[in-house]
């Protein structure tokens, strides 16, 4: 994962990938909206189970960032 010193980055316990109560973990749904995504790491966790992810973020290089892990993961339908 690419990150820099302006980007915001949850950890694995509140990105939902170690919880399994996490409300992504039933989401299921075509169309999903990440607001604030930062590097994208929520987007691309529920990208798994959605069939369109939409990423709105303010901070130009942290959207870069998104991009490539996006990228590094394989994950296609993520939309910065």
């Amino acid at each position: 994962m690419k990150i820099e010193k302006y980007d915001y980055l949850l950890n694995e316990e509140t990105s939902g990938r170690t919880n399994h109560n996490s409300p992504f973990s039933t989401l299921n749904s075509p169309l999903v909206y990440d607001l604030y995504t930062g590097t994208g790491t929520i987007a691309n966790f529920v990208a798994r189970q959605a069939r369109q992810v939409i990423c709105i973020e303010y901070v130009p290089e942290a959207i870069e960032d998104a991009k490539i892990n996006s990228e590094i993961n394989g994950i296609g339908n993520t939309l910065f």
